[in-house]
């Protein structure tokens, strides 16, 4: 069933249920995923009420696949020992400009461990879901820290560069905990100035590391250029191609996809498939080997992606198996698992 939404009160990732018209002529059409820009414009020719396309997919719930015998990825019990972890990492960059390098270590240590014993046929993955905007910084910094790692071992680098990006992608963003909250978010678009502030944190996260004790060059290069981009267009340094270390551009990717499909206070989630479609149109910007590879873990279908089958359906993506990138395995509502690479019969015939 759809809804009515002021439009003052749009997200990006909100969906049009009807078509916008300006007279004659069609502005918007339904099925549109809304952004800034399209918001604007209902706003400048005066809308104030538009229909929204509602959720209609079942919630996942990750006791559902622990009843039926499977595994996640990153268990509850790990989830909270390390959140309760980083914001106490967090709470010491706050209120003393460094942090424990040890205490990262361990964090990072145990992360890594986790995921090496874990990763294996199946990618069942359970990121955190932000419960509160003021916690995005912690429950990002977790998130990338998982996708990075899995980049790292699916490329099979050596496990102690690996474990070097994980350190370093469990620190890529602790520059914005010294950027004031009503900023971070502040509803868009910024100023100039406050932008600027935002875009100084890959330096700032540097300079905390520094002074907490971190001399790798490795792990340096994740957190203070992990928003340069391939063509150029990143910062701080306008960097392009293999000026970029992997590092940066294995964080790179983890961070835009956990961005993308995170909720905040001025966009909604995109889900993952949009999410990892947007990634792979914007191949210009990111690294292909590392966005290739985050393909061969995920599918094209990643985990947490709702679908509707032609058997009627509602089922929600928990995982891929290796090698099987167009036939993921489903939580229908009725909590039947469905591994699609085993039943050739089905389609996907709706994302959403």
């Amino acid at each position: 069933m759809n809804s009515w939404k002021k439009v003052d009160e749009l997200l990006e990732g909100d969906i049009l249920a009807e078509d916008i018209e300006d007279g004659n002529k069609i502005l918007l059409k339904k099925g549109e995923v809304l952004d800034d820009q399209k918001i604007e414009l209902l706003r400048r020719i005066g809308i104030e009420w538009i229909c929204i396309e509602a959720d209609e997919f079942l919630d996942f719930k990750p006791e559902v696949l622990k009843d039926k015998g499977i595994d996640v990825l990153i268990n509850e019990e790990i989830i909270k020992q390390v959140d309760k972890k980083i914001k106490e990492i967090a709470k010491s960059i706050v209120e003393n400009d460094s942090f424990d390098p040890k205490a990262v270590e361990e964090v990072s240590e145990t992360i890594f461990d986790t995921i090496f014993l874990n990763y294996k046929e199946n990618v069942f993955l359970n990121l955190i879901k932000l419960k509160n905007y003021d916690e995005y910084t912690f429950t990002h910094l977790f998130n990338v820290n998982i996708l990075s790692t899995l980049i790292s071992l699916e490329i099979k680098l050596e496990k102690e560069s690996i474990k070097k990006i994980s350190l370093s992608s469990l620190l890529h963003d602790i520059g914005k905990l010294k950027i004031p909250l009503n900023i971070l978010n502040a509803p868009r678009a910024l100023t100039k100035q406050k932008f600027d502030l935002i875009k100084s944190h890959p330096v700032m996260g540097r300079e905390i590391a520094v002074r907490s004790g971190v001399s790798d060059a490795d792990i340096l290069s994740g957190i203070t250029y992990h928003h340069e981009r391939i063509n150029g267009t990143g910062y701080p340094e306008g960097l392009k191609g293999d000026d970029i270390s992997l590092f940066a551009r294995i964080i790179a990717v983890a961070d835009v996809y956990d961005a993308l499909t995170s909720e905040r206070s001025y966009k909604k989630a995109w889900n993952p498939y949009k999410a990892m479609s947007t990634l792979l149109q914007s191949v210009n910007a990111y690294d292909d080997k590392v966005l290739n590879t985050l393909i061969r873990i995920f599918g094209i279908y990643p985990p947490g992606t709702k679908l509707l089958l032609s058997n009627g359906k509602k089922c929600f993506v928990i995982g891929t198996k290796k090698g099987k990138i167009f036939r993921p395995v489903v939580l229908c509502d009725d909590e039947e698992i469905i591994d699609l690479s085993d039943r050739k019969d089905l389609k996907v015939v709706k994302v959403g």
